[in-house]
């Protein structure tokens, strides 16, 4: 019964996202929904879209102080579109030149003051085999969650027509070039595909290909490694038309299940009858 509702909470969640949400609060004064970004090099542009999940419908119900690099057992079910990527997508010259990643923040804004667990939260999606991500310290999710919200804040208040819901087209670079906005190169204003230089790189990830969703959190210090958690046993892919999704198993029909069981009686009877 606590799995089915907490499927009829992800589905409503779901549900809402997929018709288009608005905006949510900056990370600074609260938390960002998980946003996607695609990067188109070849067009130096990126398409940026708030999805419309918070992170508190992704995070484990419980963190602790001695979850470094664990696995959260918690289903995460994320299936939502946005027709306007899609169409992003398909007008790309070199669509297998496209780069994806999905991120979200929810920080205080005071770093110090963010160590313990849940003060600061930040989800990245990046690759499980190479991901260096569950290494990082407090002082990098300090930098990650500040230079977030700056991007934040450009796309929604400082770019002409700021942020339409479904996702916008923002050019790779602000004119003044800083922000860059979700760039793929190193340092404070490569963009947040690379963390900001803070983390592992999460571009060059294709339109089709999966990757981990990583939960972070304070853990109590400063200097040693924060809490890290991969969420779900599902890995995350963005699709050619626009959808970010989850993979779930497939349900095995009942009567599967019943033509298995007497199949099963059938052999049984044959090996008594040939005795």
């Amino acid at each position: 019964m606590k799995n089915f509702v907490r499927l009829a909470i992800a589905a409503a969640v779901a549900a809402g996202a997929t018709s288009g949400a608005m905006a949510q609060a900056l990370p600074s004064s609260g938390a960002s929904d998980l946003w996607v970004f695609v990067t188109d090099p070849g067009a130096s542009d990126t398409f940026a879209w708030d999805t419309g999940i918070s992170l508190s419908s992704v995070e484990p119900s419980t963190l602790s102080t001695t979850a470094k690099a664990t696995t959260n057992s918690d289903p995460v079910n994320i299936d939502v579109t946005s027709s306007a990527l899609a169409t992003f997508i398909s007008g790309s010259a070199d669509q297998s030149a496209l780069q994806w990643a999905v991120e979200g923040v929810q920080y205080t804004g005071t770093p110090s003051g963010a160590k313990t667990p849940g003060a600061f939260i930040g989800v990245a999606s990046t690759n499980a085999a190479t991901s260096s991500i569950t290494t990082l310290k407090q002082s990098n999710l300090g930098t990650w969650g500040q230079d977030f919200n700056g991007d934040l804040t450009y796309l929604t208040t400082v770019v002409a027509g700021g942020y339409t819901a479904g996702g916008t087209t923002y050019a790779l670079a602000a004119a003044s070039a800083s922000p860059n906005v979700w760039g793929a190169g190193a340092g404070a204003v490569g963009g947040s595909t690379n963390l900001y230089g803070q983390g592992p790189s999460q571009a060059g990830t294709g339109i089709g290909a999966s990757e981990s969703l990583y939960l972070l959190t304070g853990s109590n210090s400063l200097i040693n490694a924060v809490e890290s958690y991969t969420l779900g046993a599902s890995d995350l892919t963005l699709s050619a038309n626009g959808t970010l999704a989850t993979a779930s198993p497939v349900p095995i029909p009942a009567a599967v299940w019943l033509f298995g069981s007497g199949l099963l009686g059938l052999i049984g009877v044959g090996r008594r009858r040939a005795a």
